[in-house]
């Protein structure tokens, strides 16, 4: 029955089911302790088994900082220099049979961008070589996404995930560096759109104190869609326009480490690369 409430309160708060990163590729097997009822391993050979053996909820902390999403702008055709994302969130996952997780996150992302002028101020001449920055406020954020053990050998797992975020961000400011121009917006909206997938490996190295580490790594497939599109005259008068967003680099990778105690308690650390630079942590608690 606490199961059962568990699950409905999961549906009733989160509107999607989780997102980036690509996290442990062996989530969903690692897990087979409980808060509540002990060992919840699912065994459907046992005879003894219910449906309460079947899944589990999990909940933790999702914060994930990304130091360089690398961005193409779509109309002008050139590169952004640096695009930094800061994510807090809540994380929520219901687990079945321990073979797929389904996870979702609710909180806050920040984001900023700072990069030459000739990257989106259409029209200006004479510009390439000065700066500009872009300041977004902190926004609500959601993302949601299922992974699976595809296969399990001893302590070897290879796994997959499928996820999607979105943040509905509104400009702060954008200062120029072309006229030294400041310009401060009041709700101007921009949406960030991101779907991935990945595959990886896993490995688990156990101990006799019932505490095991797992690092793995991954290979993703992710595009970017940031309907930036804002069009306004700086405080100098100058028309300036700032073009949607997409991801320059569509493969990139990843490398990370699980602690996990008595099965029960985890905590995941992970670093990606090739098309973005970040960390990631979280940490989860089975009940």
């Amino acid at each position: 029955m606490k199961k059962f409430v568990l699950t409905v309160l999961t549906v009733l708060t989160c509107g999607a089911l989780q997102a980036l990163p690509a996290g442990n590729p062996a989530d969903a097997s690692l897990y087979t302790n409980n808060f509540w009822f002990g060992d919840s391993s699912c065994d459907p050979c046992d005879p003894c088994g219910s449906w309460c053996d079947m899944f589990d909820i999990r909940l933790g902390f999702y914060g994930d900082y990304v130091f360089n999403r690398h961005l193409h702008t779509r109309n002008v055709d050139a590169d952004v220099q640096t695009t930094t994302l800061a994510t807090n969130a809540g994380l929520i996952v219901v687990n079945f049979c321990d073979w797929i997780d389904l996870f979702g996150t609710v909180g806050v992302t920040s984001l900023h961008v700072r990069t030459t002028s000739d990257a989106w101020l259409d029209g200006v001449a004479g510009t390439a070589n000065l700066m500009t920055e872009f300041d977004f406020s902190s926004e609500m954020s959601y993302s949601g996404g299922i992974r699976a053990t595809l296969w399990n050998c001893d302590c070897f797992y290879v796994g997959a995930e499928a996820q999607y975020f979105y943040t509905n961000t509104s400009a702060n400011w954008f200062l120029d560096y072309v006229t030294g121009g400041l310009t401060y917006f009041n709700n101007r909206n921009a949406s960030y759109q991101e779907l991935q997938v990945a595959i990886g490996c896993a490995y688990m190295f156990v101990n006799s104190s019932n505490f095991a580490f797992i690092p793995y790594a991954n290979l993703e497939f992710s595009g970017v869609h940031w309907k930036l599109d804002q069009a306004f005259a700086n405080r100098n008068g100058v028309s300036l326009n700032t073009p949607s967003l997409k991801a320059d680099k569509l493969v990139g990778w990843s490398m990370g480490m699980t602690a996990l105690l008595c099965d029960l308690v985890g905590v995941t650390v992970e670093g990606r690369w090739a098309n973005e630079k970040a960390i990631h942590v979280n940490g989860q608690l089975s009940f």
